[in-house]
């Protein structure tokens, strides 16, 4: 099974709500239970709430919300001499990688120079 992210506010706030009552329920079986709850499983819960879809070279990819190019490429595992980004059919320069944050859907192209003759 995969999980989608909300798309809107209301699908975001739903999930919310969704998510409190099963951390309420989780923490009332822990403390019956006198077990500890996984700060991992919150934080991964919470991940999958703030996910966005965007393209990489035309195939999708979901990342954090308020990511940067720069999280990007550190995701991918790229490199960032000698790479260039574009977004949406703009360049976007390296010296803004770390300020320019990326959006749902965006339709971001990423080549890397090649040496050869």
């Amino acid at each position: 099974m995969r999980l989608v992210p909300p798309k809107g506010k209301v699908e975001k706030y739903i999930a919310i709500y969704i998510y409190n009552l099963f951390i309420k329920h989780i923490c009332s079986f822990c403390v019956y239970f006198q077990r500890n709850i996984s700060p991992l499983l919150v934080t991964a819960y919470l991940n999958i709430l703030y996910m966005i879809t965007i393209y990489v070279n035309d195939s999708p990819l979901q990342i954090q919300e308020k990511s940067n190019v720069l999280d990007l490429l550190k995701e991918l595992k790229s490199p960032t001499q000698g790479v260039a980004v574009a977004i949406d059919d703009a360049v976007v320069p390296t010296s803004s990688w770390e300020t320019h944050l990326l959006n749902p859907n965006n339709k971001i192209l990423i080549i890397q120079a090649a040496q050869g003759g």
